[in-house]
């Protein structure tokens, strides 16, 4: 920028737009010293600083401090940074986190923010564990209760993805039927019927 033939090599003022002083500060001492403190409250700021600057070990650097950091609580929200900005470890270890973990992470507030397609990439994964099928139900409704006014119209794309055939049949009747949002929806008629199916006949 400074040493070709750029507007800004002829200016005695640079603006750099988008990053705060603390972040270019950090950078600064980063690139003159080698040294820097990465934490919680400033690591995803750095990640990007170095992304835009391409400085290949400061991103190293703090990849690696954000994988310390992975936890039940925000590892949703890691694998949707990872992916944002082409963290690939990163994103296949949150990944996994979630599919293993997915009991935890449906209970933190985390969940409940995050967007439609997150939620649908994590319920319809084969690999999910979990030791009861009722317990994705629950997530889900959980999710879409959280802002009911503008989510119920996501009842039918996300509840599909739900086998409801391995939920037992008690707590079907007694949850899943029950639910009049379902009941509202002429897309998951057919499917709780077949469920239903399923539950006499036991195929």
């Amino acid at each position: 920028m400074f040493c070709n033939d750029h507007r800004e090599s002829k200016e005695m003022l640079v603006q750099i737009n988008g990053l705060q002083s603390e972040v270019m500060e950090v950078l600064l001492t980063f690139l003159y010293t080698a040294k820097t403190t990465i934490d919680q409250g400033n690591v995803q700021m750095l990640l990007e600083a170095a992304n835009l600057f391409q400085i290949d070990l400061l991103r190293r650097n703090c990849t690696a401090f954000m994988e310390k950091q992975l936890d039940p609580c925000n590892c949703l929200g890691m694998k949707h940074f990872a992916d944002a900005h082409g963290l690939e470890k990163l994103s296949v270890d949150a990944e996994k986190m979630i599919l293993e973990k997915f009991m935890e992470v449906m209970n933190h507030d985390e969940f409940k923010l995050m967007p439609r397609d997150v939620i649908v990439d994590v319920i319809k994964g084969d690999d999910l564990e979990v030791n009861d099928e009722i317990l994705v139900y629950r997530a889900v409704k959980n999710w879409i209760d959280h802002d009911r006014k503008s989510r119920s119209k996501d009842v039918a794309e996300l509840m599909s993805h739900v086998r409801f055939p391995l939920i037992h049949p008690t707590k079907f009747c007694t949850e899943v039927e029950a639910d009049e949002l379902l009941q509202t929806s002429m897309t998951l008629v057919p499917i709780l019927a077949e469920t239903r199916k399923y539950h006499i006949l036991g195929k």
